[in-house]
C-alpha cells in the first residue's frame, strides 16, 4: 500500500520574490521551457501574482517528487506480480501538525467565523505530513482542536483501514469484524467510499480518501503532467 497527499510537495517550494514564471521553475530546478510549452501545466487565475505562481510551482513540485514515481511504483508492481496485490491511494483531507507547518498558512484550512479552527471543506493546500494524525490517531493527544464532525469519524476510518491491511493484507475493513467491535463510523465510511481495490495495471486506480461523498476510487492522476514532466507510468517498467 503506498500513496501521497494530494499537495505533498507544496511544503517543498516556496512563495517567489519575482513575477517571472520561467525565471521561479527554473530556480527551484523544474523544466520550465517544457511545462510553460505543454497544455498541461495552465496558469492559475487571479489577482495575486504571487499565489498564483505558488499554486503552480506546488503542482510541479508533487508531480516531480512524489505522485509519478509513487504512481509508476504501484503500476510497475502490479504488472509485474511483485506483490500479491497493490494498494494505491491519495488524501484529499489533511490536518497539519502544529510544530511543521511550511509556507503559512498555505497548508491549513481557512479560518471563517463558522469554523474558528479552519474549515477543512474550504480550498487549502492538502500537504506533506497532513495525513500522520488521522493515520495514528492522535488529533485530540496532540492537542489539536476537532475542526468539524468530520474530523474524528475520517480518523477512525484511517486508523481501521491501515490496521485492516496490516492483519489481512487488504485496506478495505471486514464488515462482521468492524459490527462485533462496534465500529459504526468506519462501517458508514465503508459504505459511502466503496470497496478499495487493488491497482490493475490494465487501468490503474487509486483511492481517495476524503469524506462527504469525496471518497472513491479514481484513475491515476495528472498523467498528461507526468509526461510533461518524463516520469511517465513505465518510468519504472522501461
Amino acid at each position: 500500500m503506498s500513496g501521497i497527499m494530494r499537495d505533498d510537495g507544496s511544503p517543498f517550494t516556496s512563495y517567489p520574490t519575482w513575477s517571472n514564471v520561467s525565471a521561479v521553475l527554473s530556480s527551484q530546478g523544474f523544466p520550465a521551457s517544457a511545462i510553460l510549452s505543454s497544455n498541461s501545466f495552465p496558469f492559475p487565475e487571479g489577482a495575486n501574482s504571487t499565489l498564483r505562481i505558488f499554486n503552480l510551482t506546488s503542482r510541479v513540485a508533487t508531480d516531480v517528487t512524489f505522485r509519478c514515481l509513487a504512481q509508476s511504483t504501484a503500476y510497475t508492481a502490479a504488472k509485474n506480480g511483485v506483490f500479491q496485490s497493490v494498494y494505491s491511494y491519495e488524501f484529499d483531507k489533511a490536518y497539519q501538525i502544529e510544530d511543521w507547518s511550511p509556507n503559512p498558512p498555505a497548508c491549513e484550512a481557512p479560518v471563517t467565523e463558522v469554523y474558528p479552527f479552519g474549515d477543512p471543506n474550504a480550498p487549502f493546500y492538502k500537504c506533506h505530513s497532513g495525513e500522520l494524525l488521522s493515520v495514528f490517531g492522535n488529533t485530540i493527544p496532540q492537542g489539536r482542536p476537532l475542526r468539524d464532525d468530520d474530523d474524528v469519524p475520517f480518523s477512525q476510518f484511517i486508523v481501521d483501514t491501515w490496521t485492516a491491511f496490516a492483519r489481512t493484507g487488504n485496506p478495505t475493513p471486514d464488515e462482521a469484524f468492524l459490527t462485533a467491535r462496534g465500529f459504526t463510523n468506519t462501517s458508514k465510511m465503508v459504505k459511502t467510499t466503496g470497496i478499495w481495490e487493488p491497482v490493475n495495471a490494465a487501468k490503474p486506480m487509486l483511492k481517495v480518501l476524503d469524506v462527504r461523498g469525496r471518497g472513491k476510487m479514481e484513475e491515476f492522476r495528472e498523467g498528461a503532467q507526468c509526461e510533461v514532466l518524463e516520469q511517465r507510468l513505465d518510468y519504472y517498467d522501461s
